[in-house]
Protein backbone atom coordinates (compact mmCIF):
# COMPACT_ATOMS: atom_id res chain seq x y z
CA UNK A 1 0.00 0.00 0.00
CA UNK A 2 2.93 2.38 0.59
CA UNK A 3 3.79 2.03 -3.09
CA UNK A 4 0.26 2.88 -4.24
CA UNK A 5 -1.37 -0.60 -4.42
CA UNK A 6 -5.00 -0.76 -3.29
CA UNK A 7 -4.78 -4.32 -1.95
CA UNK A 8 -2.06 -6.98 -1.51
CA UNK A 9 -2.91 -10.66 -1.09
CA UNK A 10 -0.44 -13.42 -0.11
CA UNK A 11 -1.69 -16.62 -1.73
CA UNK A 12 1.42 -18.77 -2.41
CA UNK A 13 3.97 -17.68 0.15
CA UNK A 14 4.08 -16.34 3.68
CA UNK A 15 3.52 -12.63 4.20
CA UNK A 16 7.09 -11.84 5.22
CA UNK A 17 8.60 -13.71 2.25
CA UNK A 18 6.10 -12.22 -0.21
CA UNK A 19 6.71 -8.72 1.19
CA UNK A 20 10.45 -8.98 0.69
CA UNK A 21 9.99 -10.32 -2.82
CA UNK A 22 7.58 -7.49 -3.72
CA UNK A 23 9.94 -4.83 -2.35
CA UNK A 24 12.82 -6.23 -4.33
CA UNK A 25 10.70 -6.31 -7.50
CA UNK A 26 9.55 -2.72 -7.01
CA UNK A 27 13.10 -1.43 -6.39
CA UNK A 28 14.32 -3.20 -9.49
CA UNK A 29 11.59 -1.62 -11.54
CA UNK A 30 12.46 1.80 -10.16
CA UNK A 31 16.11 1.39 -11.09
CA UNK A 32 15.54 0.00 -14.59
CA UNK A 33 12.38 1.89 -15.70
CA UNK A 34 13.11 4.91 -17.99
CA UNK A 35 11.19 8.15 -17.66
CA UNK A 36 10.80 8.18 -21.44
CA UNK A 37 8.85 4.94 -21.26
CA UNK A 38 6.25 6.37 -18.91
CA UNK A 39 3.12 7.47 -20.78
CA UNK A 40 0.24 9.57 -19.36
CA UNK A 41 -3.18 8.00 -19.10
CA UNK A 42 -6.13 8.74 -21.39
CA UNK A 43 -7.83 10.97 -18.80
CA UNK A 44 -4.72 13.10 -18.33
CA UNK A 45 -4.33 13.60 -22.10
CA UNK A 46 -8.00 14.67 -22.38
CA UNK A 47 -7.63 17.23 -19.58
CA UNK A 48 -4.41 18.54 -21.11
CA UNK A 49 -6.08 19.06 -24.52
CA UNK A 50 -9.00 20.93 -22.93
CA UNK A 51 -6.67 23.16 -20.93
CA UNK A 52 -4.53 23.91 -24.00
CA UNK A 53 -7.62 24.91 -26.01
CA UNK A 54 -8.80 27.25 -23.24
CA UNK A 55 -5.34 28.83 -23.00
CA UNK A 56 -5.26 29.51 -26.76
CA UNK A 57 -8.75 31.07 -26.65
CA UNK A 58 -7.73 33.30 -23.73
CA UNK A 59 -4.63 34.49 -25.61
CA UNK A 60 -6.72 35.24 -28.71
CA UNK A 61 -9.14 37.37 -26.71
CA UNK A 62 -6.28 39.25 -25.09
CA UNK A 63 -4.87 40.07 -28.53
CA UNK A 64 -8.30 41.26 -29.70
CA UNK A 65 -8.59 43.64 -26.75
CA UNK A 66 -5.31 45.35 -27.50
CA UNK A 67 -5.36 48.61 -29.40
CA UNK A 68 -4.39 48.14 -33.06
CA UNK A 69 -1.00 49.66 -33.94
CA UNK A 70 -0.88 52.95 -35.75
CA UNK A 71 -0.91 52.46 -39.49
CA UNK A 72 2.27 52.92 -41.47
CA UNK A 73 0.56 55.83 -43.22
CA UNK A 74 0.92 57.99 -40.09
CA UNK A 75 4.66 57.31 -39.97
CA UNK A 76 4.92 58.04 -43.68
CA UNK A 77 3.13 61.38 -43.25
CA UNK A 78 5.54 62.34 -40.46
CA UNK A 79 8.54 61.54 -42.66
CA UNK A 80 7.05 63.61 -45.49
CA UNK A 81 6.43 66.51 -43.10
CA UNK A 82 10.07 66.37 -41.92
CA UNK A 83 11.27 66.38 -45.53
CA UNK A 84 9.05 69.38 -46.31
CA UNK A 85 10.49 71.26 -43.30
CA UNK A 86 14.04 70.52 -44.45
CA UNK A 87 13.21 71.70 -47.98
CA UNK A 88 11.77 74.92 -46.56
CA UNK A 89 14.93 75.55 -44.54
CA UNK A 90 17.03 75.05 -47.68
CA UNK A 91 14.87 77.57 -49.57
CA UNK A 92 15.22 80.14 -46.79
CA UNK A 93 18.97 79.59 -46.76
CA UNK A 94 19.18 80.14 -50.52
CA UNK A 95 17.06 83.31 -50.22
CA UNK A 96 19.38 84.68 -47.54
CA UNK A 97 22.39 84.01 -49.77
CA UNK A 98 20.67 85.77 -52.68
CA UNK A 99 19.88 88.76 -50.46
CA UNK A 100 23.51 88.95 -49.39
CA UNK A 101 24.61 88.87 -53.03
CA UNK A 102 22.12 91.61 -53.90
CA UNK A 103 23.52 93.72 -51.05
CA UNK A 104 27.02 93.51 -52.51
CA UNK A 105 25.72 94.54 -55.92
CA UNK A 106 23.94 97.50 -54.34
CA UNK A 107 27.17 98.67 -52.74
CA UNK A 108 28.97 98.47 -56.08
CA UNK A 109 26.31 100.47 -57.89
CA UNK A 110 25.53 102.95 -55.14
CA UNK A 111 26.16 106.00 -57.30
CA UNK A 112 23.71 104.80 -59.96
CA UNK A 113 21.07 104.14 -57.32
CA UNK A 114 21.39 107.62 -55.88
CA UNK A 115 20.55 109.06 -59.26
CA UNK A 116 17.60 106.71 -59.60
CA UNK A 117 16.36 107.70 -56.15
CA UNK A 118 16.44 111.37 -57.02
CA UNK A 119 14.41 110.66 -60.15
CA UNK A 120 11.94 108.60 -58.11
CA UNK A 121 11.51 111.39 -55.55
CA UNK A 122 10.71 113.80 -58.33
CA UNK A 123 8.00 111.49 -59.63
CA UNK A 124 6.55 111.02 -56.15
CA UNK A 125 6.31 114.79 -55.65
CA UNK A 126 4.28 115.12 -58.85
CA UNK A 127 1.86 112.33 -57.78
CA UNK A 128 1.70 113.35 -54.12
CA UNK A 129 -2.07 113.75 -54.06
CA UNK A 130 -2.95 110.48 -55.79
CA UNK A 131 -1.43 107.76 -53.55
CA UNK A 132 -3.77 108.34 -50.55
CA UNK A 133 -6.82 107.78 -52.77
CA UNK A 134 -5.36 104.67 -54.35
CA UNK A 135 -4.30 103.36 -50.96
CA UNK A 136 -7.70 103.93 -49.43
CA UNK A 137 -9.34 102.26 -52.40
CA UNK A 138 -6.97 99.29 -52.16
CA UNK A 139 -7.63 98.86 -48.44
CA UNK A 140 -11.37 99.06 -49.04
CA UNK A 141 -11.21 96.43 -51.79
CA UNK A 142 -9.06 94.16 -49.63
CA UNK A 143 -11.56 94.36 -46.77
CA UNK A 144 -14.44 93.64 -49.13
CA UNK A 145 -12.57 90.66 -50.62
CA UNK A 146 -11.84 89.33 -47.13
CA UNK A 147 -15.50 89.62 -46.12
CA UNK A 148 -16.56 87.83 -49.32
CA UNK A 149 -14.14 84.98 -48.67
CA UNK A 150 -15.28 84.60 -45.05
CA UNK A 151 -18.91 84.56 -46.16
CA UNK A 152 -18.13 81.61 -48.45
CA UNK A 153 -16.12 79.66 -45.85
CA UNK A 154 -17.65 76.72 -43.97
CA UNK A 155 -16.46 74.74 -40.97
CA UNK A 156 -16.52 70.92 -41.26
CA UNK A 157 -16.27 69.07 -37.94
CA UNK A 158 -16.47 65.37 -37.12
CA UNK A 159 -14.24 64.23 -39.99
CA UNK A 160 -12.71 60.72 -39.74
CA UNK A 161 -9.07 60.93 -38.67
CA UNK A 162 -8.19 58.46 -41.42
CA UNK A 163 -9.73 60.57 -44.22
CA UNK A 164 -7.15 62.03 -46.63
CA UNK A 165 -7.15 65.58 -48.01
CA UNK A 166 -7.79 64.29 -51.54
CA UNK A 167 -10.81 62.30 -50.39
CA UNK A 168 -12.31 65.25 -48.49
CA UNK A 169 -11.73 67.60 -51.42
CA UNK A 170 -13.29 65.12 -53.84
CA UNK A 171 -16.40 64.54 -51.71
CA UNK A 172 -17.09 68.19 -50.85
CA UNK A 173 -16.28 69.40 -54.37
CA UNK A 174 -19.63 67.84 -55.31
CA UNK A 175 -21.25 70.83 -53.58
CA UNK A 176 -19.39 73.36 -55.74
CA UNK A 177 -16.01 74.72 -56.79
CA UNK A 178 -13.52 74.87 -53.89
CA UNK A 179 -11.10 77.79 -53.80
CA UNK A 180 -9.36 76.87 -50.55
CA UNK A 181 -9.19 73.81 -48.26
CA UNK A 182 -7.43 73.89 -44.89
CA UNK A 183 -7.13 70.79 -42.65
CA UNK A 184 -5.46 71.59 -39.28
CA UNK A 185 -3.03 68.94 -38.03
CA UNK A 186 -1.47 68.09 -34.67
CA UNK A 187 2.23 68.02 -33.77
CA UNK A 188 2.62 64.53 -35.24
CA UNK A 189 1.24 65.66 -38.59
CA UNK A 190 -2.08 63.83 -38.22
CA UNK A 191 -5.46 65.50 -39.03
CA UNK A 192 -7.33 66.89 -36.03
CA UNK A 193 -10.76 65.86 -37.36
CA UNK A 194 -12.03 69.17 -38.80
CA UNK A 195 -11.43 71.42 -41.79
CA UNK A 196 -12.23 74.83 -43.32
CA UNK A 197 -13.48 74.95 -46.91
CA UNK A 198 -13.96 78.11 -48.98
CA UNK A 199 -16.28 77.88 -51.98
CA UNK A 200 -16.38 80.04 -55.08
CA UNK A 201 -20.15 80.60 -54.87
CA UNK A 202 -22.90 80.85 -52.28
CA UNK A 203 -24.60 77.87 -53.89
CA UNK A 204 -21.63 75.69 -52.91
CA UNK A 205 -21.88 76.89 -49.31
CA UNK A 206 -25.62 76.15 -49.17
CA UNK A 207 -25.07 72.66 -50.57
CA UNK A 208 -22.31 71.91 -48.05
CA UNK A 209 -24.46 73.05 -45.11
CA UNK A 210 -26.96 70.31 -45.98
CA UNK A 211 -24.37 67.73 -44.86
CA UNK A 212 -24.74 68.87 -41.24
CA UNK A 213 -25.59 65.90 -39.01
CA UNK A 214 -24.96 63.27 -41.72
CA UNK A 215 -22.81 60.18 -41.18
CA UNK A 216 -19.42 60.37 -42.90
CA UNK A 217 -16.94 57.53 -42.54
CA UNK A 218 -18.50 56.36 -39.28
CA UNK A 219 -18.64 59.82 -37.65
CA UNK A 220 -21.35 62.50 -37.53
CA UNK A 221 -20.51 65.69 -39.42
CA UNK A 222 -20.96 69.19 -38.00
CA UNK A 223 -21.18 71.73 -40.83
CA UNK A 224 -21.77 75.45 -40.33
CA UNK A 225 -20.47 78.77 -41.59
CA UNK A 226 -17.04 79.63 -40.25
CA UNK A 227 -17.34 81.67 -37.08
CA UNK A 228 -20.87 80.46 -36.29
CA UNK A 229 -21.89 77.69 -33.88
CA UNK A 230 -23.39 74.58 -35.43
CA UNK A 231 -27.15 74.45 -35.00
CA UNK A 232 -27.50 70.81 -36.02
CA UNK A 233 -30.78 69.32 -37.20
CA UNK A 234 -32.60 69.17 -33.86
CA UNK A 235 -36.10 70.62 -33.36
CA UNK A 236 -34.85 73.66 -31.43
CA UNK A 237 -31.92 74.37 -33.72
CA UNK A 238 -29.35 74.47 -30.91
CA UNK A 239 -26.31 72.35 -30.17
CA UNK A 240 -25.64 69.15 -32.02
CA UNK A 241 -28.13 67.41 -34.24
CA UNK A 242 -29.97 65.10 -31.87
CA UNK A 243 -32.33 63.21 -34.14
CA UNK A 244 -34.90 61.21 -32.11
CA UNK A 245 -33.13 60.38 -28.86
CA UNK A 246 -36.32 58.90 -27.39
CA UNK A 247 -36.00 55.99 -29.85
CA UNK A 248 -32.18 55.70 -29.78
CA UNK A 249 -30.34 52.83 -28.10
CA UNK A 250 -26.70 52.64 -27.05
CA UNK A 251 -25.00 49.30 -27.73
CA UNK A 252 -21.77 48.50 -25.84
CA UNK A 253 -19.45 45.51 -25.97
CA UNK A 254 -19.51 45.13 -29.76
CA UNK A 255 -16.83 42.82 -31.16
CA UNK A 256 -13.88 44.64 -32.76
CA UNK A 257 -14.14 42.23 -35.68
CA UNK A 258 -17.74 43.27 -36.47
CA UNK A 259 -18.44 45.36 -39.58
CA UNK A 260 -20.92 48.21 -39.92
CA UNK A 261 -22.78 46.35 -42.68
CA UNK A 262 -23.27 43.21 -40.56
CA UNK A 263 -24.18 45.21 -37.45
CA UNK A 264 -26.81 47.25 -39.35
CA UNK A 265 -28.30 44.13 -40.90
CA UNK A 266 -28.65 42.39 -37.51
CA UNK A 267 -30.26 45.33 -35.72
CA UNK A 268 -32.60 46.11 -38.63
CA UNK A 269 -34.34 42.87 -37.69
CA UNK A 270 -35.78 44.77 -34.71
CA UNK A 271 -37.27 47.51 -36.91
CA UNK A 272 -36.50 50.18 -39.49
CA UNK A 273 -33.28 52.03 -38.59
CA UNK A 274 -33.35 55.80 -39.02
CA UNK A 275 -29.69 56.43 -38.15
CA UNK A 276 -26.68 54.30 -37.16
CA UNK A 277 -23.45 55.68 -35.70
CA UNK A 278 -20.70 53.10 -35.07
CA UNK A 279 -17.97 54.92 -33.12
CA UNK A 280 -14.37 54.49 -34.27
CA UNK A 281 -10.94 55.38 -32.87
CA UNK A 282 -8.21 57.57 -34.35
CA UNK A 283 -6.94 54.74 -36.52
CA UNK A 284 -10.38 53.94 -37.93
CA UNK A 285 -10.89 50.81 -35.80
CA UNK A 286 -14.17 50.02 -34.05
CA UNK A 287 -14.38 51.22 -30.43
CA UNK A 288 -17.08 48.68 -29.51
CA UNK A 289 -19.88 51.26 -29.06
CA UNK A 290 -22.75 52.23 -31.38
CA UNK A 291 -25.92 54.36 -31.36
CA UNK A 292 -28.97 53.12 -33.27
CA UNK A 293 -32.09 55.27 -33.83
CA UNK A 294 -35.33 53.54 -34.81
CA UNK A 295 -38.39 54.85 -36.65
CA UNK A 296 -40.86 53.20 -34.26
CA UNK A 297 -41.10 52.48 -30.56
CA UNK A 298 -41.61 48.78 -31.36
CA UNK A 299 -38.18 48.52 -32.97
CA UNK A 300 -36.67 50.47 -30.06
CA UNK A 301 -38.11 48.03 -27.49
CA UNK A 302 -37.07 44.95 -29.46
CA UNK A 303 -33.48 46.23 -29.58
CA UNK A 304 -33.46 46.61 -25.78
CA UNK A 305 -34.22 42.89 -25.49
CA UNK A 306 -30.70 42.18 -26.77
CA UNK A 307 -29.27 43.49 -23.48
CA UNK A 308 -26.74 41.08 -21.91
CA UNK A 309 -26.86 38.63 -24.81
CA UNK A 310 -23.93 37.12 -26.71
CA UNK A 311 -23.11 38.77 -30.04
CA UNK A 312 -20.12 37.77 -32.20
CA UNK A 313 -18.38 36.11 -29.24
CA UNK A 314 -18.90 38.97 -26.76
CA UNK A 315 -21.65 40.03 -24.34
CA UNK A 316 -23.37 43.24 -25.47
CA UNK A 317 -25.21 45.73 -23.26
CA UNK A 318 -28.13 47.63 -24.79
CA UNK A 319 -29.74 50.63 -23.09
CA UNK A 320 -31.58 53.82 -23.94
CA UNK A 321 -29.15 56.49 -25.16
CA UNK A 322 -28.19 58.91 -22.40
CA UNK A 323 -29.10 56.60 -19.50
CA UNK A 324 -25.86 54.57 -19.40
CA UNK A 325 -25.52 50.80 -19.68
CA UNK A 326 -27.56 48.84 -17.09
CA UNK A 327 -27.69 45.12 -16.63
CA UNK A 328 -30.84 43.12 -16.09
CA UNK A 329 -30.40 43.48 -12.34
CA UNK A 330 -30.66 47.25 -12.71
CA UNK A 331 -27.04 47.94 -11.81
CA UNK A 332 -24.69 49.84 -14.06
CA UNK A 333 -22.13 47.71 -15.83
CA UNK A 334 -19.70 50.49 -16.55
CA UNK A 335 -17.13 49.99 -19.30
CA UNK A 336 -16.47 46.67 -20.99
Amino acid sequence: KEEGFDEVRFLWQKEATATEYLKAWINERKLTQRVEDLQPGERFRTLLDEWTAKLQEWRRRQNDRREPPKPAAAKKRKVEADKAAEAKEEEEKEENEEDAADGEKKDDGKEGEEAAEEEKKAEEEEEEDEPPKKKAKTEENTAEDGDDRDALKVFIGGLPFSASEDQIRKDFAECGEITDLHIPKNEEGNPRGFAFITYATQAGVDAALKYDGDDYGGRRLKVNKAGEKGKGKGDKGKGKGKGNDELTVCVRGISWEATEETFRKDFEECGEVERLNLLKNDEGGIRGIAFVSYQTEEGFKKALEFNETEYAGRTIYVSKAGEGGKGKDGKGKGKD
